[in-house]
C-alpha cells in the first residue's frame, strides 16, 4: 500500500522493549524536524557567535511552516530559505546584545554573549507574530519580508518540571527548545538504528563542564548564573528515551535520555544524552494551536476472495491508495472491515476516513468486488429404493445428500437420474451436483440400488381334465391360471404337478402353481384338478340334459354337507349317488324337490348325483368331496 506521509511528519516510533529483565523502556521521536546549523549569516554584519537559541527556535518555525504546513504556520517564514530564519530570530532574541534593544540583553544586563534565557520566549513570540500588522516599535536593521505572516502561538516556559515537561511536549508532537548550562558531549560510540525514515540515534555522555566552545565547534560562551539570566546552550528537543540502557547491562546505567538536534555541524543529527536536572536551565515550547487543514485521502477499487468461512477481513491497505496530512494522519479507518457472502451479488461500497490529531477528517470510497471461488463440499451417501406397484420409483436429493456444505450456502443439488423402472433393478451410478449461489459446483458419484420386492398377484381356479386315449394328460399353468399381475415381468411359472393318468380317476388332485418375477419375488395358488375318463362308464356321464328338470347343488365342492334343491316345482323324486365305478352308495326320496345330505363320511373324490322323477325324467351332476 502506498500511504504517503502516514508516518512521515508524525510520531514514527514507539517501542516497548524489555531491558535487564522486566524493566520496560520506551522511545519516542518526532521526524522531519530540521537540523539547522551554526554559524548563521546575519547579513547586517554582526558576528554569528552564540546562535544556538535562534537556531533551535528556527528549527521549530521551519518544522511547523515548511515540514508540517500547519494552518497556523503557513507563511510564517515567508518562503525564505530555512538557513536564513535564524538571522531574524537572532535579532528578536537580542542574541549577543546585537538585536532588539528592548531585550534583557543588552538593556537589563548589558551586552552579554549568547542569548539570555528570559529573552528566548519573548523574542520567539514576537518573531512568530511579526507581520505588516504587528511591526512592533523597535527599529529594524532590515525590512520585513512582504509575504511574512504572523500568528499568535502559545509560547510556554518550564523551569521546574524538567524531563516530564519535555516528555509531554514530545508526546503532543511538539518539538521544544531545551537549554542546558553548557554543551560538551562525549560520544559512547553506541548507535541505535531506527525505522524513522531519518538518521540513527547516537548516544553521548556529559563531559567535563566548560565555559565556552571553540573551533571546530561554533564559538559559544556559557555562564552558570541563575536561570532567568543564564546564557547556556540551547538544543532542539525532538524525542526521548525513558528508562533506557543503551549498552544493555554495560557500565552505562539505565537513565532517561533526551534526543535532540544540538545545532553543531560536527555532531550527528540525532544526539541522545542523559537528562541531568542539575545541568538543565529551562525548556520552551511552541503550540501553534489547532490545525484546520483537512487531510488528503484517495481510495482504490479492489477485488477480494471469500475464505472458507464465507468472509474476508479488509484492512486499510485494500482500500486506501494514499493518505496525507500536514500534521500526519492520526487515524485511518474503514466503515466496514468484513465482507461476506451477502456482498457477492453487487460490489460493496467501503468508506475510508483519514483523521489528523486535531480531528480534521477526509473521506473517500472504494468499490469492493467480492468473489466466491470456493466450490461446495459434497457429502453424499448411497441409497436403496424400492419399486412401487407400477414398477417405478422417483428420488430427489434428500435420498443421497448427507450434509453437503459450502462457505456461502448451497443453492441447488441436482441428480443425473431421478426416475427408475424395472429395467434399473440393481446398482445404478448417479452423479450428484452441488452448486452454490456463485455458480461454483462439485460432483459426487453415488450408488442408487433399486429393489423390486412386490410379489406377483395371481388368481387360479379348479379345473377338469379328460384323459386321452392313452389314459394320460399333461397340463401347464394356463389350465389353472385365470388372472395374473406384477409391477414387473413374470419370469417363470412352476406347477407342483403336470402329468395325470387313470390312477387319478375319481379323486381330486391338489396342485399348486408358483409364479416368479425377474427379482425372484413369488406367489403361489392351490387348485384341485378333476380327472375324468373320456370312455363311457357304467353310469352315463351326461348331465343336465333336461333343462326343465334341474337342481342346485350347494356348496360344490364341499366338505360333505350339501343342499340339493329343484329349480322348479317338482313332485317327489328319487335321489341316488354313485361312485365313478358305478357302485350305488346312497338312495333317498327327495320330498318336495329339496333335501340336505350329510356325506362327510365319503372319501375325497368325485361322485355322480342322479335324480329320477316321474315320467322317467332324470338329472345328473358331479359332486366333489374335498
Amino acid at each position: 500500500m502506498k500511504i504517503t506521509n502516514l508516518i512521515n511528519s508524525v510520531l514514527t516510533l514507539i517501542i516497548s522493549l524489555c531491558l535487564l529483565g522486566d524493566l520496560e523502556a520506551q522511545v519516542m521521536i518526532i521526524p522531519d524536524v530540521p537540523d539547522l546549523q551554526q554559524p548563521i549569516d546575519p547579513w547586517w554584519g554582526n558576528l554569528p557567535d552564540n546562535a544556538c537559541a535562534p537556531v533551535s527556535a528556527a528549527n521549530i518555525c521551519v518544522y511547523w511552516d515548511d515540514s508540517i504546513h500547519h494552518s497556523n504556520a503557513v507563511g510564517l517564514n515567508s518562503g525564505l530559505i530555512a538557513d536564513s530564519v535564524p538571522s531574524f530570530l537572532y535579532y528578536f532574541m537580542g542574541t549577543n546584545g546585537m538585536g532588539d534593544p528592548t531585550r534583557a540583553n543588552p538593556s537589563y544586563f548589558g551586552i552579554t554573549p549568547g542569548t539570555i534565557t528570559m529573552d528566548i520566549d519573548t523574542g520567539f513570540k514576537e518573531y512568530v507574530r511579526w507581520d505588516t500588522s504587528n511591526m512592533f516599535y523597535t527599529p529594524k536593521p532590515f525590512p520585513i519580508p512582504i509575504t511574512k505572516m504572523g500568528f499568535n502561538w502559545k509560547i510556554s516556559r518550564d523551569e521546574t518540571m524538567g524531563f516530564h515537561f519535555h516528555l509531554n511536549e514530545i508526546e503532543l508532537r511538539r518539538p521544544d527548545i531545551v537549554v542546558f548550562k553548557y554543551w560538551n558531549p562525549d560520544t559512547t560510540g553506541i548507535v541505535m538504528a531506527s525505522d524513522m525514515g531519518g538518521d540513527s540515534i547516537h548516544f553521548f555522555l556529559w563531559d567535563t563542564a566548560v565555559s565556552n566552545a571553540d573551533y571546530p565547534h561554533p564559538h559559544e560562551d556559557w555562564y552558570f548564573d541563575e536561570k532567568p539570566n543564564s546564557a547556556g546552550h540551547a538544543v532542539t528537543g525532538v524525542g526521548y528515551l525513558m528508562g533506557w540502557d543503551p549498552d544493555e547491562g554495560g557500565p552505562i546505567p539505565i537513565m532517561d535520555w533526551i534526543i535532540c538536534h544540538d545545532n553543531w555541524a560536527t555532531t550527528p543529527v540525532n544526539v541522545a544524552i542523559p537528562w541531568v536536572d542539575s545541568l538543565w536551565i529551562a525548556t520552551f515550547t511552541a503550540d501553534p494551536g489547532p490545525d484546520t487543514i483537512l487531510p488528503f485521502i484517495s481510495c482504490k477499487d479492489t477485488t477480494v476472495y471469500l475464505d472458507g468461512n464465507g468472509q474476508f477481513h479488509l484492512d486499510e491497505s485494500y482500500i486506501v491508495d494514499s493518505a496525507w496530512d500536514n500534521n500526519g494522519v492520526e487515524q485511518l479507518f474503514l466503515d466496514e472491515y468484513y465482507v461476506t457472502c451477502l456482498h457477492t451479488a453487487t460490489p460493496k461500497t467501503v468508506t475510508a476516513t483519514a483523521m489528523d490529531m486535531f480531528g480534521n477528517m477526509a473521506q473517500c470510497t472504494a468499490s469492493v468486488t467480492v468473489l466466491d471461488t470456493i466450490s461446495p463440499v459434497p457429502v453424499c451417501r448411497d441409497t436403496t429404493v424400492h419399486l412401487d406397484a407400477t414398477g417405478n420409483v422417483t428420488i430427489d436429493s434428500s435420498y443421497v445428500n448427507d450434509g453437503s456444505t459450502d462457505n456461502c450456502g448451497i443453492s441447488s443439488i441436482t441428480l443425473s437420474d431421478y426416475s427408475f423402472t424395472c429395467d434399473d433393478v440393481g446398482a445404478n451410478s448417479v452423479t450428484v451436483t452441488v452448486q452454490d449461489e456463485s455458480g461454483n459446483s462439485e460432483d459426487k458419484i453415488v450408488q442408487a440400488t433399486v429393489w423390486d420386492t412386490i410379489s406377483p398377484v395371481l388368481t387360479c381356479t379348479d379345473t377338469t381334465i379328460y384323459l386321452d386315449a392313452s389314459g394320460t394328460f399333461t397340463i401347464d399353468s394356463a389350465y389353472v391360471l385365470t388372472n395374473v399381475s406384477d409391477n414387473c415381468d413374470i419370469s417363470s411359472a412352476l406347477l407342483s404337478r403336470t402329468d395325470f393318468d387313470t390312477t387319478d380317476l375319481g379323486t381330486l388332485q391338489a396342485v399348486s402353481l408358483t409364479l416368479y418375477d425377474a427379482s425372484g419375488n413369488s406367489s403361489i395358488c392351490h387348485v384341485f384338478i378333476t380327472v375324468l375318463d373320456t370312455i363311457t362308464s357304467s353310469v352315463d356321464d351326461d348331465i343336465r340334459y333336461d333343462k326343465n328338470f334341474e337342481f342346485i347343488i350347494n356348496p360344490n365342492p364341499s366338505d360333505g354337507i350339501i343342499n340339493i334343491e329343484s329349480k322348479s316345482a317338482v313332485q317327489d323324486c328319487m335321489l341316488e349317488i354313485y361312485n365313478f365305478s358305478g357302485v350305488l352308495l346312497l338312495k333317498k326320496n327327495l320330498l318336495g324337490g329339496k333335501t340336505e345330505l350329510d356325506i362327510s363320511d365319503f372319501r375325497q373324490g368325485i361322485y355322480i348325483l342322479k335324480v329320477t322323477g316321474k315320467e322317467g325324467r332324470e338329472y345328473r351332476d358331479k359332486i366333489i368331496i374335498r
